[in-house]
């Protein structure tokens, strides 16, 4: 990651479990996929969003922060709707 993108976030190194490529972050298992299990990836993290890079500092993917207690983040995220959005749950 560059200079600009450590401003104000905290920095770990984490390596993807096999096969799929979960990495464990504030006891958050997020989904980076197959292609990186066995490799480290260096995490990115404030209090709003949460970043995973590969060893050149290439982003693989970034998430917002999830909300404490989430336990697993797909690839594609978390599944909620848009702020300005009510909520359709009942």
């Amino acid at each position: 990651p560059t200079a600009d993108a450590l401003n104000g976030r905290e920095a770990t190194i984490r390596t993807g479990s096999r096969p799929k490529g979960v990495v464990t972050v504030f006891n958050c298992h997020f989904l980076l996929g197959a292609a990186w299990a066995g490799k480290e990836v260096r995490v990115l993290h404030d209090h709003r969003t949460i970043a995973f890079y590969d060893e050149e500092g290439t982003e693989i993917l970034s998430h917002p922060r999830p909300p404490r207690g989430t336990r697993f983040v797909p690839r594609s995220g978390l599944k909620r709707p848009a702020p300005d959005q009510p909520s359709t749950d009942s």
